[in-house]
Order: C-alpha cells, then sequence, then structure tokens
C-alpha cells in the first residue's frame, strides 16, 4: 500500500540497485548515534538546561556541546524531537529543553499526557 510505480531494474534484473561498502558496519553505525539522531530529516539545534547532579544526569549533559550562555546550558544536534523528548523526559525535570520553542512545547505536552495516565 506504500508503493507505488514500481519498476524492475531490466539492466541488472535480480541484483540490488546499490552495493554496501565492505567497511560499512549497520551495528556501528546504529551504535555511534543516539535515537533522535537517527532518521532521513534535516536536524536542528536543541538547547538543554540541565539541573541535576546524578551520575545520570552528567552522563547525559556529556553527551551535548557546551553553550556559551551558561555551564548548566548544552547543545544538541536532533532529528527525532520525538525521542528526544522522551529521553529528556526520563530525568524527572532534572533535564529540560529550553530551545527551540517546538521542542519545548513537545516536552511540555509529553509531560501532561504522562501525568494525565498516573492521575
Amino acid at each position: 500500500s506504500r508503493i507505488k510505480g514500481v519498476k524492475a531494474n531490466t539492466s541488472r534484473a535480480g541484483t540490488p540497485d546499490y552495493e554496501i561498502p565492505a567497511d560499512f558496519s549497520l551495528r556501528e553505525h546504529a551504535r555511534s548515534r543516539q535515537a533522535w539522531e537517527l532518521g532521513d530529516g534535516d536536524t536542528f539545534g536543541a538547547v538543554v538546561e540541565f539541573s541535576g547532579e546524578s551520575g545520570a544526569v552528567r552522563a547525559a549533559a556529556a553527551l551535548g556541546r557546551p553553550d556559551d550562555a551558561s555551564p548548566a546550558l548544552r547543545r544538541f544536534d536532533v532529528r527525532r524531537a520525538d525521542s528526544f523528548a522522551r529521553w529528556l523526559l526520563a530525568f524527572a525535570g532534572d533535564a529540560r529543553p529550553v530551545a527551540p520553542q517546538s521542542l519545548v512545547d513537545e516536552y511540555a505536552a509529553l509531560v501532561e499526557r504522562t501525568r494525565a495516565v498516573y492521575a
């Protein structure tokens, strides 16, 4: 139902239309990225404020780049806002997005939906 206009490769029937490089490892490729970095969409910059001092919060903050505005802020390159917002939610308020506004809004909506489940 998702494929339309299929055409057979008549010049090389029964063979792939591309070759995977011999040194490519899907396992390494996936391992080298966080869930929010995977996908084909454009990346956007996200700024997160980390306020907790636990080892988990410090390790999460270390995944981002420093932000000149404050030592509590870290910058991330994100492709999947939904995955990134869910990851931040796991820090129970010790990590919250501050930019862009679309991510802040998505995170806030996720917080509210989660609260509603446990109300």
